[in-house]
């Protein structure tokens, strides 16, 4: 997958962030993206088409190898943004995650340019 839109970045963020608890269910997800399930299924097929994510047979929502590498990607600039954001910026900590998702995305589509 070549490019990753902003919201399949969120959804790649929000199912590594569930990593080491208890199995993430599509309905999980949707609840945590704050989403309809329907919509949450439908990106979930995106993912999956992508080889980013693997559904069980109990609709739990994994990822897989190359969706672990995108994830951890995302993470990274997540958290540079995040510091970028309050260390340079002055922007106050709790307030930085949801500029730090589009900002992130908008890097990626920067540096695809280059």
């Amino acid at each position: 997958m070549a490019r990753i839109s902003a919201a399949e970045q969120a959804y790649l963020l929000a199912i590594r962030q569930s990593r080491g608890g208890p199995a993430l269910s599509a309905a999980d997800l949707a609840r945590r993206m704050r989403v309809s399930p329907q919509a949450t299924s439908e990106m979930l097929r995106r993912l999956s088409a992508a080889e980013l994510v693997t559904i069980g047979g109990a609709r739990d929502v994994c990822l897989t190898p190359k969706g672990n590498r995108e994830a951890d990607a995302i993470y990274r600039r997540h958290a540079l943004a995040e510091w970028l954001l309050a260390s340079v910026l002055g922007i106050p900590w709790a307030e930085t995650d949801p500029e730090a998702i589009r900002l992130q995305s908008h890097i990626v589509q920067f540096a695809a340019r280059l």
